[in-house]
């Protein structure tokens, strides 16, 4: 009987020395999991052919409110250029403001003096009237000239002549990617990133994923 109890005291002595142990183990496989999500997003959400190797997790921003063209009109944000840009060609339109040949611009301030990794831009917009299936959608740097463009695209109309919701999203190319970094260290301080699209669309929502080295 003394035997069995010592055996039993044996054997609560060595559970209580091996659980802190165990539960340390565990803590630290939680906290290395929780420590290592934002390499896994910077490094895992890039489409094939578009795989750099960003430090750190993506800063989003967003312009429009996520309402499926509900809830008003949103205002839009505008750099001094685009504004300027925009007062020369009338007429404009905000975010959820219907119609057809009105010109939709948004400027997003970026970091100052941080060069980007990777860009990814996601637009919803809808047909409306008139020539639709020509519009395109350009990103421009400081200026809106040709030569601070940074990036174009269709706006994905489909031509089938009836007026359609559609989500544009896109990674930036790695030629658009050191265009738009020799621009943020050219016209440092300070660099805007502004949104243009031709005139026959309305716009929900305009977001941004930056990741930044």
């Amino acid at each position: 009987m003394k035997k069995l109890l010592t055996l039993a005291l044996t054997v609560v002595a060595l559970f209580i020395l091996i659980t802190p142990g165990l539960a340390q183990q565990e803590t630290e496989r939680s906290q290395q999991k929780t420590e290592n999500l934002p390499e896994l997003e910077s490094r895992q959400t890039f489409p094939a052919g578009i795989q750099p190797k960003c430090p750190n997790p993506p800063v989003q921003y967003l312009g429009g409110a996520v309402d499926g063209f509900g809830g008003g009109i949103d205002a839009v944000t505008k750099s001094t250029e685009l504004a300027n840009f925009l007062l020369a060609h009338p007429p404009t339109r905000q975010f959820d403001e219907g119609g057809a040949n009105k010109l939709f611009g948004h400027s997003f301030r970026m970091r100052e003096n941080c060069k980007v990794c990777a860009v990814q831009v996601e637009i919803s917009m809808k047909d409306q009237a008139d020539f639709y299936t020509n519009d395109r959608i350009y990103i421009y740097g400081k200026t809106i000239t040709p030569a601070d463009q940074i990036w174009s695209a269709p706006t994905g109309a489909t031509g089938s002549g009836a007026p359609g919701t559609f989500l544009l999203s896109a990674f930036l190319p790695n030629s658009a990617i050191t265009n738009l970094n020799q621009q943020i260290f050219n016209n440092a301080p300070g660099h805007w990133l502004n949104i243009l699209a031709q005139d026959d669309h309305m716009f929900d929502y305009v977001k941004l994923k930056i990741w930044y080295y």
